[in-house]
């Protein structure tokens, strides 16, 4: 298995190198964008990083072209000319953050514009990304993260992760299927190496990199022993910055477990979600011990089953407005929960249900047990996926939470902006939220669910 690894790997940095050096030569480029009587033409741009842009103008009166937000040109400050430009004047920037930049006119900031700057190996992302429009692949990331591992190790990927996390809010809605990825591709380094990663940036967006890590392994080494005993690892040995982001990091991983248990059953039980869930919970039990570990393992088989029903995989199929939760029903306790919020959040989205609808089968369909898990993972669903990013719709978004479940839907709000975010940074960003409740009560939880939970 070694020397097999060893060689994807060898070809991969290949490749990398080819294709750094063969196709992003690094060239200059400028761009200009044209004010006009009815705006910025074009209105949206996307450079590499170190192109620069002019601002020219095609009327009579002054301009003055600067980062978002307005008044105060903050979000980028270094983006801005400091005063107005005469109508025959050009000014010209140079854009070294990667990013997804938005501007304004200060003088007239309904016109508007958008400036996407990708990364010295960010072109085939682009391209990439602009092949699934509809739709972020988390592939169209790993080539370009594979480069920068090539140039500079898993500690360049994560800095480049982190300026695309902070920068660009598409990669930030996706980034937990990104982390996943990098995971898988992370697995190779620790096939060399056997190195723990716990570095911060694993932790992001909800620990998708252990999901993915640990899947890797378990279908390279078909060994339940080792992939397990390095989920605990994580806890004992791992050197992250609070003892609670280390069990948070072995959860996710005992998940990630889980998931690809269900992905690797036998082909007999395909079609039967009874079966094969019964079949991947029996693995769980018969390699963990105690309900932390077996409940975690289990979140990853519900989770596969519910991802299966949605693709249509292993011959299990969503049938419109029925119900599929007679899974949930004869499993012991510990499950309902994690098979109830996989199976309610995704058949929601698929079925095409309002949010009336959906807290409607909650409160009607969901177990007395599951129900205030089912509520905390459907907004943090929504925070995620679903509303703009904006602290006013978020916070008034607890409406359609029942009175009896209003701290675990609070739970769920800000668990969804740390899948946004980061465990250094969530609770700025659910401040922010709290500080959006008129009433008193709601905002006293607000506060003490952040304090609490996260």
């Amino acid at each position: 298995m070694g020397k097999k690894t060893i060689s994807i790997i060898s070809i991969m940095i290949l490749i990398g190198i080819g294709l750094y050096w063969g196709l992003h030569t690094p060239t200059a480029h400028t761009m200009t964008i044209t004010l006009t009587n009815s705006g910025f033409e074009p209105k949206s741009i996307n450079i590499k990083h170190g192109d620069t842009v002019r601002f020219v103008s095609d009327t009579n009166r002054q301009f003055w072209p600067a980062s978002d937000s307005h008044p105060s040109h903050g979000i980028f400050p270094d983006f801005d000319p400091k005063r107005p430009l005469e109508p025959h004047e050009h000014w010209e920037f140079t854009f070294n953050e990667p990013g997804s930049w938005n501007y304004h006119d200060h003088l007239s900031s309904t016109f508007i514009g958008t400036i996407n700057v990708y990364s010295e190996f960010g072109q085939s992302t682009f391209e990439c990304l602009d092949r699934n429009s509809n739709s972020l692949q988390a592939h169209c990331w790993l080539e370009e993260f594979k480069q920068m591992y090539t140039k500079n190790g898993f500690d360049g990927v994560f800095s480049l992760f982190k300026t695309y996390q902070s920068n660009d809010p598409f990669f930030s809605r996706n980034c937990h299927d990104i982390m996943h990825t990098l995971g898988n591709f992370a697995y190779e380094e620790y096939v060399q190496t056997g190195n723990v990663f716990d570095q911060p940036e694993t932790s992001y967006c909800a620990f998708g990199f252990y999901h993915g890590f640990i899947e890797r392994m378990i279908v390279e080494t078909n060994d339940l022993t080792e992939s397990s005993a390095y989920c605990r690892r994580l806890r004992t040995n791992g050197d992250f910055a609070s003892d609670q982001i280390a069990a948070d990091a072995e959860g996710a991983c005992v998940h990630g477990f889980g998931h690809a248990i269900f992905d690797s059953l036998d082909g007999t039980l395909w079609g039967d979600s009874k079966a094969m869930s019964n079949a991947g919970l029996q693995v769980c039990e018969n390699v963990f011990d105690g309900d932390f570990y077996e409940s975690e393992c289990g979140t990853g088989i519900w989770n596969a089953l519910a991802n299966a029903y949605s693709s249509g995989n292993y011959n299990l199929h969503y049938t419109k407005n029925q119900l599929p939760f007679d899974v949930c029903l004869d499993i012991r306790d510990i499950y309902k929960p994690g098979c109830y919020v996989e199976m309610v959040t995704q058949f929601s989205s698929w079925n095409g249900n309002t949010d009336e609808e959906s807290f409607e089968i909650i409160r009607d369909k969901v177990e007395p047990i599951a129900k205030e898990k089912v509520y905390f993972a459907f907004v943090a669903d929504a925070v995620q996926w679903r509303l703009p990013y904006d602290y006013k719709i978020i916070a008034s978004y607890a409406h359609w939470c029942p009175r009896e479940a209003f701290a675990s839907c609070q739970y769920g709000i800000h668990y969804g902006i740390l899948k946004l975010t980061s465990p250094f940074t969530n609770q700025i960003e659910s401040q922010k939220v709290c500080a959006e409740y008129q009433d008193t009560t709601e905002k006293k939880i607000c506060h003490e669910t952040i304090l609490n939970k996260l």
